[in-house]
């Protein structure tokens, strides 16, 4: 997603594919000392310049064994 095609405003929706191991969304979400992994979801940028970057997110996340959890209204700020 990386990149400067990457438009604010626009949802950019993220799903590892069925039956496919260690591939994951680069969300990580720690619940009670157990990573869970995003499998799917959606990130919408809101700022994108070259000293900041903010938006939102959802996502849907599992250890891939027996625990899910979804991730609702999540924003970020990262400043460069």
């Amino acid at each position: 997603m990386v990149g400067k095609d990457i438009k604010t405003g626009v949802d950019y929706l993220f799903e590892i594919p069925a039956n496919e191991t260690n591939k994951n969304a680069n969300l990580i979400y720690k619940r009670q000392n157990s990573p869970l992994f995003a499998k799917s979801g959606k990130i919408r940028f809101t700022t994108y310049t070259n000293k900041k970057i903010e938006g939102q997110f959802e996502a849907q996340v599992s250890d891939f064994i027996n625990a899910t959890a979804e991730i609702q209204s999540g924003s970020f700020t990262i400043n460069l």
